[in-house]
């Protein structure tokens, strides 16, 4: 499915060092975000919700210590290409603000998807990402930087790399990226015990089996009726915005969709990779916007 970008990334950067932010990016955001919690916080108490402020600002904290650390680390090896990619969450006005500030030999990359990014790094740099986990399920080293005196609420991702707290560390971790040597059994029984491997059933296998409880036997798919919902809900895709225009809506995530959804696979791109599979013809159907229903065709 990435072929394309891998192509265009071996191209663009060759050789490169992976920086995979995760965070709040400034104090603007760290109140939107805030704010933008009062609906759920009105169900939790008084020592929940300063827990909830806690771990937002200890998240801005880290977001400022991490990238002080890359920019010295990129100051301290101008001849290693390093390649940042935000979040989607994130704020692209932020970014724009400090990506004027980068070191020469820091790039900043905002429109190719994380997975291929890593499939073609040298390694990965992280702090409280799930990517961490993601890079060391494709074979990447990983560095972890978990400075002391943070609160970290998400640490689990912090596992899989080599852990390293300033600047010092970090670079001389950089200089021996490629000769780490993880502990791999430890880190698959952590990911079996987030994951809940048991006998080969992970969670994907256990809630499909749970909703196929509710699904009447012998039921055959209503290819009628997935074509019909298709066209009701293409048919809202344009016309609710029409009728939106005029109404003051309440916004429940601190980033638009279209703005997280800028990058990614493509439609086609998933089309192709179906039609390229020998097991079985394979035919896609549009049921709403970003909705995809496959039907093997034997």
């Amino acid at each position: 499915i990435f072929d394309n970008e891998i192509q265009d990334i071996n191209k663009r950067y060759k050789d490169f060092i992976l920086i995979l932010s995760s965070g709040l990016t400034s104090k603007r955001e760290l109140t939107k975000v805030f704010s933008l919690d009062t609906k759920w916080l009105n169900f939790k108490n008084d020592i929940q919700k300063k827990k909830r402020l806690k771990t937002l600002k200890n998240d801005l904290k880290l977001f400022k210590m991490f990238l002080q650390t890359i920019f010295n680390v990129c100051k301290s090896n101008p001849k290693i290409k390093f390649v940042l990619k935000p979040h989607p969450t994130e704020s692209k006005e932020d970014w724009k603000r400090i990506s004027k500030k980068f070191p020469k030999n820091l790039l900043f990359e905002k429109d190719i998807e994380t997975s291929p990014l890593i499939y073609c790094a040298q390694g990965v740099l992280q702090t409280s990402s799930s990517t961490a986990i993601q890079s060391y399920l494709l074979n990447k080293n990983v560095i972890s930087y978990r400075p002391k005196k943070i609160y970290f609420e998400r640490n689990f991702g912090n596992y899989f790399g080599k852990i390293v707290v300033n600047s010092e560390q970090m670079n001389n971790s950089i200089k021996k990226l490629a000769k780490f040597r993880v502990k791999k059994n430890f880190l698959d029984k952590k990911i079996n015990s987030r994951l809940s491997f048991v006998k080969g059933i992970d969670n994907s296998k256990r809630i499909a089996d749970y909703l196929f409880k509710f699904t009447p036997i012998n039921n055959k798919i209503n290819f009628a009726k997935i074509y019909f919902y298709s066209f009701v809900f293409k048919l809202s895709d344009i016309l609710s915005p029409i009728f939106r225009l005029n109404t003051k809506r309440t916004n429940y995530a601190n980033r638009p969709y279209k703005e997280k959804m800028s990058n990614g696979i493509s439609k086609d791109e998933i089309k192709n990779f179906f039609a390229k599979v020998s097991l079985s013809k394979t035919k896609v159907i549009e049921i709403c916007k970003d909705g995809y229903y496959f039907k093997n065709e034997i």
